[in-house]
């Protein structure tokens, strides 16, 4: 499980796109690069309790932080997060069913359905 889990780290690092830069071509023009998103993964799906949340946050985005949302009682767990990391999530005392995992910033969101057997 641990190779597995390395594995998908250096998956999702080799994903990450480098920071905004502005070359320019000529004295006259100048290319601007797109600016990084925000990359948001979950491991496995299904879980069977414990899983890892792998993201990474520009720097321009700033802070963040992992919700756990339980249907019918909403978020049941906060985990404050910056820069890029891998997070393990235990999910062992929540009921057996779907489950929404989301990374939350000032002006995003993504997130990813689980399934908890």
């Amino acid at each position: 499980m641990k190779t597995i889990l390395k594995i998908l780290a250096l998956s999702f690092a080799l994903m990450v796109v480098g920071t905004p830069s502005l070359s320019a071509q000529s004295s006259r023009t100048a290319t601007v690069q797109p600016a990084p998103q925000l990359k948001f993964s979950i491991a496995p799906n299904p879980c069977k309790g414990q899983l890892t949340a792998f993201y990474f946050l520009p720097a321009s985005i700033g802070n963040g932080q992992i919700e756990v949302v339980q249907s019918g009682r909403g978020t049941v767990m906060r985990i404050p997060i910056s820069g890029q990391g891998v997070v393990p999530i235990d999910l062992s005392k929540m009921p057996k069913g779907v489950h929404y995992i989301r990374l939350v910033t000032a002006g995003n969101s993504q997130g990813q359905r689980i399934m908890l057997l």
